[in-house]
Order: C-alpha cells, then structure tokens, then sequence
C-alpha cells in the first residue's frame, strides 16, 4: 500500500514501533507539542477506540497549541 517510509532526517526521533526489517512504523520527534507519524490510516480505523484515541490526543492538542 505505502512506497515511502518514516526516513532519519537527523532530527531527534524516538521510534517506539519497529517491524518489516528495520522500517519505522511509528515515531514521535522529541521537543515538539505534538508530532506523531505512523504508517497505517488511523483515521479510516473509526471503530477502533484505540485508534481513536490517537484523533482524541492530536485534536486535544491543537486546542491547547491555539488556544482554542
């Protein structure tokens, strides 16, 4: 489905999921409010309440990041 991956761009990255090899699935750049990349659609996983929770994390944080 992907032809790309999570790469190392020298930036401080902590990558807490790894599979397929040494491919990146999931990462989170230190020092930042709120970034998280992942290598699936969480948000075609609506049923999912696990997946909805990473929705819940990210649009909690943009509220406090706008002041919204």
């Amino acid at each position: 489905m992907h032809s790309r991956c999570i790469g190392n761009d020298g930036k401080p990255v902590f990558a807490s999921i790894m599979c397929r090899g040494r491919q990146k699935l999931y990462s989170e750049i230190n020092d930042h409010p709120f970034a998280v990349a992942v290598q699936w659609h969480p948000e075609m996983m609506y049923d999912s309440s696990e997946q909805l929770k990473l929705l819940r994390a990210f649009v909690e944080a943009a509220g406090k990041e706008t002041g919204l």
